[in-house]
């Protein structure tokens, strides 16, 4: 299981996208609900809305983005 930008990308969607390693911030998005995984740290995310960088987030189940 990849980022959520590679699972995207997969589903043939094109979200916007640089460095695909969480420095330039341009793949930032709003996640609305579900839990994800930092792959730089393994750091868990809140369950609730809030903004998360999709190159380096890998879905923890069922996450809801608002791309």
């Amino acid at each position: 299981q990849g980022s959520l930008l590679e699972q995207a990308e997969a589903a043939g969607l094109r979200p916007q996208a640089g460095c695909r390693m969480g420095i330039c911030h341009t793949c930032t998005c709003r996640k609305v609900s579900g839990q994800v995984r930092d792959l730089r740290s393994g750091e868990l995310s809140e369950a609730g809305e809030q903004d998360i960088q999709i190159c380096v987030s890998a879905p923890v189940g069922t996450v809801t983005l608002d791309l």
